[in-house]
């Protein structure tokens, strides 16, 4: 008789059934599993998870020279990872571990600094132009330079080439009695080829229209020139063709220089040159301002080029700057008009005042100013040239920039000026110059000397002239406050 399943349940003869899990149990398991192996792989990830922003920095960023500065992270909501927004500002990479000066001043050995031992110092990658005063060891002993530099200056030159950003650009700013250099700005944009940190002292730019300074007194001093004399002109004024060469002109219209040098009319110069000039005039002119000569800077200074004209149309070319081979530093051209602010004086540009010796406890260097040439033109030329460089600010092609200075009556008893130069160039994109001056017709302690080139690509951001006048603005304005301060502390203590 077949027991019962309860009975055998009872004598426990009941066979026993396999434990199995539920099917629930089971897709448990294999969900834990999952889990834990998810989270190994996690834990194995997080140094790179949580790596420093530079390090995930886009490959098409440029990297190359320096380390990117401004780093902000953004949320994408469409894919839930991070993007990395980097800013346009590329700073110079820093060397990693102790930077090693090489000792070039000896106290034991030497009393004091030299000129060339100032330059090698200055020269160093560590010397910060931006630092007024700064500390460079040198073995045992500490020098600290104190430096020429205005620091609202040079803050202005450096944030508007900041805001921008041009693909090349600098600014030079001295003062023309003394040489004294009073800002020294440098800019190159990110993504650009470096060529060098100092743009202030380089030669690669094209003069353009600045070598019309030279023309000018040239036909000023030697062709019997006034600003008002007139030179017939035909076809366009920034044009440079044969038939605008041609001694016999048809058709044509009498221009003042004055009005030529406003405008920056081309042919105008290029015929002064050809029929008004003795040859070689533009040669030795263009010597007499500094071309082809070595500059005495504390900076290295590449010479300014002026290849001689060989061809009646090289002689025009030159002479209204219508070529790329005359090049000039911005320095150089601060100095240019430094010689027109000061009669024709051209002083010797510098930048450190003073060096001071911790261990000696005392001065080791100080600056001096000296005339670099001297009677470059005659007072009466430096007289008209000023003339001609006045009136471009008011009805010339600087007019728009220098609106706010012009329609300020705080800065009628001034005397400022400047030109204007723009010419393309492949190689560094088209270049934008102004040289100019503001000074107190009677206080030579209120006086400037400026000079700005810019590159742009064909879509410019800035005009030269305007970052030079807002440099110029800011200093009259300055020296006028100063002047202020000074006549309410003398009545303060008369009292």
């Amino acid at each position: 008789m077949k027991e019962s399943p309860m009975l055998r349940r009872m004598r426990g003869t009941e066979p026993q059934k396999k434990k199995r899990l539920p099917k629930k149990g089971t897709i448990r398991a294999i969900l834990l599993v999952i889990l834990v192996f998810t989270v190994a792989r996690t834990i194995t990830t997080l140094p790179t998870f949580f790596s420093r922003p530079q390090e995930q920095t886009p490959d098409h960023i440029p990297s190359v020279g320096g380390e990117v500065v401004g780093i902000k992270k953004v949320s994408d909501k469409r894919e839930k990872t991070e993007s990395v927004t980097v800013s346009a500002t590329v700073k110079k990479e820093k060397p990693q571990g102790p930077v090693t000066i090489p000792k070039i001043f000896n106290p034991r050995r030497d009393k004091t600094l030299s000129f060339e031992q100032v330059s090698k110092i200055v020269s160093l990658e560590t010397f910060d132009v931006n630092q007024p005063v700064q500390k460079i060891p040198q073995g045992n002993d500490t020098l600290i330079f104190s430096l020429s530099i205005d620091t609202v200056l040079q803050n202005l030159a450096n944030r508007l080439m900041e805001q921008y950003k041009p693909k090349y650009g600098s600014a030079v700013a001295l003062d023309p009695v003394s040489g004294r250099i009073l800002a020294l700005s440098s800019f190159t944009n990110q993504g650009e080829a470096d060529r060098g940190p100092h743009l202030f002292s380089s030669s690669i730019f094209p003069a353009a229209s600045i070598f019309k300074i030279v023309t000018a007194a040239a036909a000023l001093q030697s062709g019997g020139f006034t600003p008002q004399t007139t030179i017939p002109h035909v076809g366009r004024n920034n044009t440079l063709y044969m038939y605008q060469l041609e001694r016999e002109l048809r058709n044509y219209s009498n221009i003042s220089l004055q009005t030529a040098f406003d405008r920056s009319i081309n042919p105008i110069f290029a015929r002064m040159a050809l029929y008004s000039l003795p040859k070689g005039a533009l040669v030795d002119y263009g010597h007499r301002f500094g071309f082809e000569k070595k500059l005495p800077f504390e900076f290295p200074v590449e010479k300014s080029k002026l290849v001689p004209p060989d061809t009646l149309f090289s002689v025009a070319a030159t002479a209204s700057g219508f070529n790329r081979t005359t090049t000039l530093s911005p320095v150089h051209g601060a100095l240019i008009a430094a010689a027109i602010s000061e009669d024709g004086h051209m002083p010797v540009p510098t930048v450190v005042d003073s060096v001071y010796s911790v261990s000696r406890d005392a001065g080791v260097f100080r600056g001096e100013s000296k005339k670099w040439l001297d009677g470059v033109i005659s007072p009466l030329t430096a007289k008209h040239l000023r003339e001609l460089m006045i009136s471009v600010p008011v009805r010339g092609t600087a007019r728009t920039s220098f609106r706010y200075i012009r329609q300020s009556p705080r800065f009628n008893e001034f005397e400022y000026g400047g030109k204007t130069g723009n010419i393309g160039r492949l190689e560094i994109g088209r270049t934008e110059w102004f040289a100019g001056f503001a000074r107190h017709p009677q206080n030579s302690d209120q006086r400037i000397a400026v000079a700005v080139v810019l590159t742009h690509d064909p879509e410019w951001t800035v005009r030269a002239s305007f970052i030079a006048a807002e440099i110029l603005r800011i200093y009259m304005r300055n020296v006028q406050d100063q002047a202020q301060e000074l006549l309410v502390a003398e009545g303060e203590s008369s009292d």
